[in-house]
């Protein structure tokens, strides 16, 4: 130590090092042994696109900055390109995506990629800790780095080819670089803040949070410049020389900004390079926000060309997206959001650890312990704002949401805490306990980081009664379904399970010890997963027969040979069988499981159950989805037996009714149609009715007199 109370410069460097390195290795491990996730197919084949053919409409869902950084790897490769089919743009990425991957080294691509996209992680070690060091000290620096590196939440997104990571960590980067700028005025901090604030524009829609953020920060520095001055220093300003700095500042911020917005879509307005369009167009999409006003500012702004097509397109998608999306909530489905979930999302998935340093540290801010009254600001304004933001929205899909708040956090806590240490050295100990258990979380996670949830709800095992989708399954456990299913005798011969250890693979909920070793050896397997059509579990070696999902149904109107009985072993994703797409109770084919022990879960989030089932509900659909298609081929006849087949399976389903009611249209007998839109209307008005809403126009329609 030297006189300051700080590890010297030397130690310093090989304690970061030091944590980078264990960081670098749990991201290496967890990325190879988890298979693909739901969203990064279509994130790197758009990503590939827009480098290699500047086309930014492929899937605009997202801004590019991620996707491009993660894309870059590839160039190198020579890899098979999809052929376009000029589908709606989340279909020809989605379905592109799986064919970009798995066309090509899906392993090599999907390693690549995500070592790529693990950099923003890496970045934001570096800034929480460089961050925390000039607010607050060495100390604090590395007793947030500590949690961050051993943060399940972390590891478990920081090398996907997502932009939760990347959000968080450019978020933070334009907080922490106005922070500097504020501290010591110059014209290179005031480029770096602009630079920044670009960059988190084209990371994630969630980006535009940094304007009111900003706006607020600044206001304060104007309306408080004494208060929020650095303890016991000469550096106070008078409100007139803020006003004049934030006058000239915030437009260069805001210049900035937007020139590295427009320079991330080459300084072109068209989504897409000639001979190719937007599907649907942004004239036919946009309007379908539920905001008139929204709309018409955003169309007002494609008119005007303020901002590029593609980031204008994904910003009404974001919207359109989260307002038709379920949430899955405490054993709930839900039609929308719910203004809980991430206040409970943020108490089952924040580490203990983590929960115990900021309840010591909220009393010492609020007691005045704290001196560092800016810094105080900086930590606390934006992660409540993008809280509070977060809990009105209505996508509630996965904790992985508030990721950008940790690193606030984190250095809030640990400046805090480090605020006692000042008074006695000797509590030390408490944060160097918190962080080893911290780390003793994550490493008895691996490498299902996924589904973390603290000790107080149960554990990991107990979360999917909570909560589901991203906080527990988001089909990342492909490659331990392969090795315990080639535990049971079943395996594809053309796959190796050398890469795959024993993982988390028979974790009962019960917490009793793994049941795979004793269970019986199978002759077939049924598999009802989550990112099913997405990812076709077959190409990681799974050789079961598939189920249908509400996705492969409706979404992707795949159809199989779905009995009506079943003998197992059967497995089910967590989110299916928890009916956040199907919808809950009898709307849900799987519901039954719900109330059956299962064999075992791999990876805390597939549910293996052995024996002999009835799936009457699961065939049914399928067979109502069959009838569909026929009659798209203009099958009327056979339509209507499969329809008849649907009905007598799962004669309680809106699906089924509708079904066949179309089946009896276009063989031309109207009576027998109406009576079952009339039975179809009623089902979705008195079975779980908030769930079916859709339905009710659209039967309505069909019931008018023609």
């Amino acid at each position: 130590m030297d006189r300051s109370g700080s590890p010297r410069p030397l130690l310093t460097v090989l304690g970061v090092v030091l944590l980078l390195a264990v960081l670098g290795l749990q991201l290496v491990d967890g990325s190879r042994r988890n298979s693909i996730t739901w969203d990064e197919g279509h994130h790197l084949y758009a990503g590939y696109e827009t480098l290699e053919h500047s086309d930014f409409g492929l899937n605009p869902e997202v801004p590019p900055l991620v996707k491009n950084v993660a894309a870059a790897p590839l160039l190198a490769m020579r890899l098979i390109e999809p052929q376009k089919q000029g589908r709606s743009f989340k279909d020809e990425a989605f379905f592109g995506g799986r064919d970009f991957i798995f066309q090509n080294d899906a392993d090599t691509v999907l390693f690549r990629a995500r070592m790529a996209a693990s950099l923003f992680t890496f970045a934001l070690a570096l800034l929480i800790f460089a961050a925390a060091r000039q607010m607050f000290s060495t100390t604090a620096a590395f007793i947030a780095l500590g949690f961050f590196v051993f943060d399940p939440n972390v590891l478990a997104h920081g090398a996907l080819v997502t932009t939760d990571i990347g959000s968080a960590c450019t978020l933070f980067a334009v907080i922490y670089a106005f922070y500097r700028w504020r501290l010591a005025p110059s014209w290179k901090r005031l480029v770096l803040a602009g630079l920044a604030c670009g960059l988190c524009l084209v990371t994630k829609f969630t980006g535009v949070l940094i304007v009111p953020m900003i706006a607020v920060l600044a206001w304060c520095e104007w309306a408080f410049p004494n208060y929020l001055a650095t303890y016991g220093s000469l550096n106070w300003q008078r409100r007139g020389d803020v006003r004049r700095q934030m006058l000239i500042g915030l437009p260069v911020i805001g210049g900035i900004a937007y020139a590295v917005l427009w320079a991330f879509y080459q300084f072109r307005y068209a989504a897409r390079p000639e001979g190719l369009t937007l599907n649907p167009a942004f004239s036919a999409y946009v309007p379908r926000l539920n905001s008139h006003f929204a709309a018409q500012t955003i169309q007002l702004f494609g008119t005007l060309q303020l901002f590029p097509e593609s980031w204008l397109y994904g910003l009404a998608d974001t919207k359109i997206t989260a307002d038709s999306y379920t949430s899955y909530f405490f054993g709930h489905v839900y039609p929308h959001g719910n203004f809980l979930y991430f206040p409970a999302a943020f108490l089952i998935k924040s580490t203990l650890p983590f929960l115990v340093l900021l309840v010591i540290a909220i009393p010492l801010i609020v007691i005045g312990w704290v001196h560092a009254r800016r810094e105080v600001l900086y930590l606390t304004f934006p992660p409540l704002l993008y809280f509070l933001v977060a809990c009105t929205s209505n996508m509630n899909i996965g904790a992985r949401h508030l990721l950008p708040m940790y690193p606030f956090l984190y250095i809030l806590a640990a400046g805090a805490f480090c605020a006692l240490l000042h008074s006695n050295r000797q509590w030390l100990w408490v944060p160097l306990l918190l962080v080893g258990w911290q780390a003793a979380d994550a490493f008895s996670m691996y490498p299902a980081y996924m589904a973390f949830g603290n000790s107080l709800w149960g554990g990991p095992s107990q979360v999917h009664l909570y909560l589901s989708d991203a906080n527990v399954d988001w089909g990342q456990q492909l490659n331990d379904v392969r090795a315990y299913l080639a535990s049971r005798g079943l395996r594809d011969t053309s796959w190796s399970d050398e890469s795959s250890g024993s993982g988390v693979l028979d974790m009962l909920p019960s917490g009793q010890p793994p049941a795979a070793p004793s269970a019986p050896r199978a002759k077939s397997c049924w598999f009802v997963y989550f990112p099913d059509g997405v990812v076709d579990p077959p190409d990681y070696g799974v050789p079961c027969h598939r189920l249908p999902t509400a996705d492969t149904l409706w979404w992707m109107h795949e159809t199989s040979d779905v009995p009506a009985e079943i003998d197992g072993p059967l497995l089910i994703s967590d989110s299916d069988l928890a009916g956040i797409e199907f919808g809950e109770g009898p709307l849900n084919p799987y519901e039954q499981f719900q109330r059956i022990q299962p064999t075992a879960v791999i990876d805390h989030g597939v549910y293996v159950f052995d024996g002999h089932f009835s799936i009457p509900l699961a065939a049914g659909l399928n067979a109502a989805e069959e009838a569909n298609n026929l009659l798209k081929g203009n099958r009327p006849k056979e339509a209507l037996v499969k329809a008849q087949h649907g009905v007598a399976l799962a004669p309680t389903l809106v699906n089924t009714q509708v079904a066949l009611g179309d089946a009896y249209a276009a063989e031309h007998r109207p009576g027998d149609a109406r009576l079952c839109y009339e039975r179809a209307l009623k089902l979705a008005q008195t079975v779980e009715p908030e769930l079916q809403t859709s339905w009710i126009p659209a039967l309505r329609a069909k019931l008018q007199p023609e």
